[in-house]
C-alpha cells in the first residue's frame, strides 16, 4: 500500500534524527515506515516512523520487535524496531534500505499495538 511521495508501510529507510545523547545534533539512522495510506490521504507529505536500532541487548520490552529478517530490510546487523514514533516529512528521508517481510512487519505491529493500547 502506497504512501506519501512513493514511500510504502514497511520501508526502512535513513533518515536524520535527533541525537539523544547530543541535545542540538542530528545523526543519520534507519528508520520504518508505519504510516498508512489512510494518514497520507490528508497529510500526503508527511510520515510516521519507527526508531529502528542494532542495540538489541538493550532493547527487548514488549514494545520493541526483534527483527527475524534484517538482511531483507536492507540492515547490516541484527536490529530492533523500537515504539519510538516520529512524524517526518517525505523530503527528510535520505534513501531507502528495504522493507519488512510481512511476519516482521506483522510483529511490528503487534507491539505498536501494545505501546498504544490499541
Amino acid at each position: 500500500m502506497a504512501v506519501g511521495a512513493g514511500y510504502v508501510r514497511g520501508m526502512v529507510v535513513n533518515v536524520d534524527l535527533p541525537r539523544l545523547d547530543a541535545p542540538g545534533s542530528w545523526k543519520e539512522r534507519p528508520a520504518l515506515i508505519v504510516s498508512t495510506e489512510d494518514f497520507h490521504r490528508t497529510r500526503p507529505d508527511d510520515l510516521l516512523a519507527a526508531l529502528v536500532t542494532h542495540r538489541i541487548w538493550k532493547y527487548h520490552g514488549s514494545t520493541d520487535y526483534l527483527l527475524q529478517d534484517w538482511q531483507a530490510a536492507g540492515l547490516t546487523q541484527p536490529s530492533v524496531v523500537r515504539s519510538s514514533l516520529y512524524l517526518l516529512l517525505c523530503s527528510d528521508v535520505k534513501s531507502v534500505r528495504g522493507s519488512l517481510t510481512s511476519r516482521d512487519l506483522q510483529g511490528v505491529e503487534a507491539s505498536l499495538r501494545r505501546a498504544l493500547g490499541l
